[in-house]
């Protein structure tokens, strides 16, 4: 009788793990050890694994660093779809700014350890302090 209860826990735990590769796009390569995917597929891996404990709140640092065009923009649409999909909230950190103003609700700049900026992707497009630090148009000395 004990080992009925735990092959349904199984299966139940199977089918959960397969829903969550199947959002992050790899349930096709479910068989694959971890070390055969790429760069990109490690990342999505990382992420199903976090989506595996059911978060609120996904903090992530630079989830794109060290992706081509391609990689980055399927994690760009994965982190939308998330967000909207599944209500998670997104709090990352990223030097791609156009990662950062297609995914950001709301935007904060720091510059040498300060917040300078916080605001829409439009208001902080257009902040002067935020083109003078990252564009090269002045310096910025804080105030």
């Amino acid at each position: 009788m004990a080992r009925h209860v735990f092959r349904s826990s199984e299966g139940f735990l199977r089918e959960e793990t397969e829903k969550i590769l199947a959002m992050v796009g790899l349930l096709e390569k479910k068989d694959l050890t971890a070390d055969l995917l790429s760069h990109g597929d490690k990342k999505r891996l990382e992420l199903a694994i976090t989506l595996g404990n059911k978060p609120e709140l996904l903090l992530m640092d630079e989830p794109t660093a060290g992706m081509g065009p391609d990689e980055t923009w399927a994690i760009v649409d994965l982190l939308r779809r998330l967000r909207e999909d599944e209500k998670l909230t997104v709090l990352f950190t990223e030097h791609d700014m156009d990662v950062v103003f297609d995914i950001a609700d709301r935007i904060s700049v720091l510059h040498q350890g300060m917040l300078i900026s916080e605001g829409s992707p439009r208001e902080i497009q257009g902040d002067e302090k935020v083109r003078s630090c990252y564009l090269g148009s002045a310096s910025y000395s804080g105030s």
